[in-house]
C-alpha cells in the first residue's frame, strides 16, 4: 500500500463511519446501526471488507487502497482513494469528503 509515512491508513471504523455519514447524507434519513460486514479473502489471503447499510454497499480494497460504492440496485456510484474518502471536507473538521461524479 502506498501510504504517506506521516499518515496512518484509515481503519474499518473510519470507513464504516464515513459510509454511514455519506448514506445519511444522500438519502436525509436515519440510517440503521445495522451493518453487514463481509471479510474479503483471495487465495488465502486478506484483501479488504465488504459492507451493507440500507441497501447500500462499499468494497474496500486493502491492496488497491480503493473504495468503491454500489447504489441499492448494484449499480457502481463511485470509486474513490480510501484516504479521500475518509477525509473531511476541507471547510469542515468534521464528516467525509465529497465523492467524486456519478459513474453514468
Amino acid at each position: 500500500m502506498n501510504h504517506p509515512s506521516h499518515e496512518k491508513p484509515p481503519k474499518a471504523q473510519a470507513v464504516r463511519k464515513h459510509f454511514r455519514e455519506w448514506i445519511a447524507n444522500q438519502t436525509n434519513h436515519q440510517v440503521p446501526e445495522d451493518c453487514l460486514e463481509t471479510i474479503l479473502v483471495q487465495s488465502s489471503r486478506y484483501t479488504g471488507r465488504r459492507f451493507s447499510i440500507a441497501g447500500f454497499s462499499l468494497m474496500w480494497r486493502i491492496d488497491q487502497s480503493q473504495i468503491q460504492l454500489f447504489g441499492i440496485d448494484g449499480d457502481l456510484l463511485f470509486c474513490q482513494a480510501v484516504e479521500d474518502f475518509c477525509k473531511p471536507p476541507q471547510n469542515s473538521p468534521q464528516g467525509p469528503a465529497k465523492p467524486p461524479q456519478t459513474i453514468a
